[in-house]
């Protein structure tokens, strides 16, 4: 599973200055009902869903980590209840919800992907990236997920080189379990102080 950021020629989310400050905190998304649809670059703006297959992934469903699976879709608005503090995440799996075919067994499902455009009129020689992880559920492994940060540079499905931007930037699952259960992911499941600086800017 996969984080992805683009620095794009087309996006929704524009860099002005050297100065300016992006931030999303994903408390638009749905926090009632079941289930509900998200289209790329619009529900959030530069935020795009993408499954293994490189199509767009249909929705999500509006979870606090228990009932984890579903046909609908595998990612998740995650929340306490109907609180509006919510996260956006994945149940990452090889099942024809991430792509078709289905990815395998260990390969990438699918990419949380977020897109800016440099319009400050100069090159970016660095960008600093800062993010927290929630844990909201184990799938009954005693393996830890990874959810990996990487970016690179040009429209989403143009970019040939991803770079991972390092370990420090990486969400390892503080919570594993030989049982599926969920976890509370402002609590036990949460971890701050991921990020850095990323160098090699356009």
């Amino acid at each position: 599973m996969l984080g992805s950021l683009a620095l794009s020629a087309q996006a929704s989310v524009s860099l002005t200055s050297t100065s300016t400050t992006y931030a999303q905190n994903f408390d638009t998304l749905a926090n009632s009902g079941i289930q509900a649809l998200l289209t790329n670059d619009s529900t959030l703006p530069g935020w795009s869903l993408i499954k293994s297959d490189g199509k767009p992934g249909a929705g999500y469903i509006v979870s606090d980590g228990t009932g984890q699976f579903g046909s609908f879709a595998s990612c998740r608005s995650y929340g306490n209840g109907t609180s509006t503090d919510r996260s956006l995440g994945m149940i990452p799996a090889a099942n024809s919800n991430w792509g078709s075919p289905a990815p395998a067994v260990g390969s990438v499902a699918g990419w949380i992907a977020l897109d800016a455009t440099n319009n400050t009129g100069g090159a970016l020689g660095a960008f600093t990236l800062s993010c927290a992880g929630e844990q909201w559920s184990s799938g009954g492994s005693n393996v830890p997920k990874t959810l990996t940060v990487e970016y690179g540079f040009g429209s989403w499905t143009a970019v040939t080189n991803w770079t991972a931007a390092g370990a420090g930037f990486n969400f390892n699952t503080p919570v594993q379990s030989t049982s599926p259960l969920s976890v509370d992911g402002n609590t036990t499941g949460y971890m701050s102080g991921l990020g850095g600086t990323i160098s090699g800017g356009q």
